[in-house]
């Protein structure tokens, strides 16, 4: 059975639960691109082509409405069922989705800086040498 991979700009996961409430509007009024945002289209096309993501849905959404919201592919590629918006997905270990979404919301707000070193935000930190990794 092929995976089904879902491409999520902010927790597509959780937006999925609550889409019903939100409204969709145009991406102009949030601050958005329509031009920029159809670009997603081509990307997640050309994946399924090649056949290296069987489906997926893709949402974006600021200030609690919705810019852009897109189901693609399939479903179930057994059945040729393709994925609808509503599709609910099984997902396993959402650690980093869900600290990524967390920082970027604090990015917006103004209290994270991506560029301050760690050590402003963990002190234990400012002791740490430089390291390879």
């Amino acid at each position: 059975m092929k995976r089904t991979l879902v491409l999520s700009v902010l927790l597509a996961t959780a937006l999925s639960a609550h889409a019903e409430s939100l409204p969709v509007v145009r991406p102009e009024t949030l601050g958005l691109s329509s031009d920029k945002l159809a670009r997603i289209d081509d990307v997640v096309e050309k994946f399924i082509a090649k056949k290296d993501l069987a489906g997926g849905v893709i949402a974006v959404a600021r200030r609690g409405k919705i810019a852009y919201l897109k189901a693609f592919g399939k479903r179930n590629q057994e059945t040729g069922e393709a994925m609808t918006e509503d599709t609910i997905f099984r997902i396993y270990s959402m650690t980093k989705s869900m600290t990524t979404a967390a920082a970027l919301m604090l990015v917006e707000k103004g209290k994270l800086d991506l560029k301050a070193p760690v050590s402003g935000y963990l002190p234990a930190w400012r002791e740490v040498q430089g390291h390879q990794w």
